[in-house]
C-alpha cells in the first residue's frame, strides 16, 4: 500500500513554530504513558515513528490541539464555549499557516477515497484561475 503521510518538520501555531519529532514509543514514553507528546518549553510535538500511518496521523492532531490551547490560553477551568470560540479561531489559523499541514490532510483523504486525486488538481486550476483574474 502507498503511504501518503509527509509530515511537515514544523506546524506554525500563532506565534509558535512547533517541530514535529518522530520518536519512539520508548521517548516518548519517559514523561508520560500517551501515545504523543506535545512539549511547549522545547517548541516541539513527539509523534511514534513506529505506530501505523493513521494512528501517527491522529496523534499528531491531538498534540495540535495541545498546542492550540497552550497559545489560546485555555485550561481545565475554560468553558466548552471557550474551547469552541477561541480554539475555531487558533484551528483555523493554523491551517491558513501550514499549507504543508492541509495536504498532508488531502493526501490521506485521497488515500482513503474520500476524493480523487483529479479532483485535488481541479481545484488548484480554479484557484489558479481566481489569483490570474485579480
Amino acid at each position: 500500500m502507498t503511504t501518503f503521510f509527509h509530515c511537515p518538520d514544523y506546524v506554525t501555531v500563532g506565534p509558535f513554530d512547533f517541530d514535529i519529532r518522530h520518536s519512539t514509543y520508548r521517548e516518548i514514553r519517559k514523561e508520560t504513558d500517551e501515545w504523543g507528546s506535545f512539549r511547549p518549553e522545547e517548541l516541539e510535538i513527539h509523534i511514534p515513528k513506529e505506530a501505523p500511518e493513521q494512528l501517527r496521523l491522529e496523534v499528531l492532531l491531538h498534540e495540535l490541539e495541545h498546542a492550540i490551547c497552550f497559545c489560546a490560553s485555555l485550561s481545565d477551568d475554560s468553558t466548552e464555549e471557550d474551547y469552541v470560540t477561541k480554539g475555531t479561531t487558533w484551528r483555523l489559523k493554523m491551517l491558513i499557516d501550514n499549507p504543508d499541514l492541509l495536504l498532508m490532510l488531502l493526501q490521506r483523504s485521497v488515500l482513503a477515497g474520500s476524493i480523487k486525486p483529479t479532483e485535488i488538481s481541479e481545484f488548484g486550476d480554479i484557484l489558479s484561475a481566481e489569483f490570474q483574474n485579480d
